[in-house]
């Protein structure tokens, strides 16, 4: 649920429900339900919670196998939504919060309030908010903060930052 008081929250549910209303791929989280008036949006249940919380309450028990395969599923997600036909999409905010684990460690990707579709031909799109960046600082692509500019290269970098099991 998104503060409904919260112009910026409502355009991010704006952007995430036209997404995923639209799109199904095995990595990414699905979309059973929304309620506008309540902010709210309803995703099938996924019993081990984010890459995140994993990490931080299991230390350890990633082996490289896991993360091998979760990175493989990532880059299946990522592929589809680059290659999304008529408009790519770039997530902009891919970070293991982000990344939701089953029972069996199958991972989908969510939270696609801040993606953004690529103009047709373009490699790139404007970012306007630039006095405003979301997202988790250490996350985020130095070209991005540099440029302004979500790229597909902005998600694939994420991806290679930072993981010692």
């Amino acid at each position: 649920m998104l503060d409904a008081r919260n112009q910026q929250r409502l355009e991010e549910f704006i952007q995430e429900l036209g997404v995923l209303g639209q799109m199904r791929h095995p990595n990414l989280v699905m979309l059973i339900g929304a309620c506008f008036k309540l902010r709210s949006l309803v995703y099938e249940f996924l019993s081990e919670g984010s890459l995140e919380d994993f990490l931080k309450n299991r230390p350890g028990l990633l082996t490289w196998q896991m993360y091998t395969r979760i990175v493989y599923e990532i880059c299946s997600a990522l592929i589809f939504l680059h290659s999304n036909k008529p408009q790519p999409v770039v997530h902009g905010d891919l970070k293991p919060a982000n990344i939701l684990l089953d029972a069996n460690f199958n991972n989908k990707l969510a939270d696609f309030g801040l993606c953004r579709f690529l103009p047709e031909g373009a490699d790139t799109v404007a970012f306007l908010r630039t006095s405003n960046i979301k997202g988790t600082e250490w996350y985020i692509d130095p070209d991005f903060l540099e440029a302004r500019k979500l790229s597909p290269g902005c998600d694939v970098y994420v991806l290679f930052w930072g993981y010692d099991p």
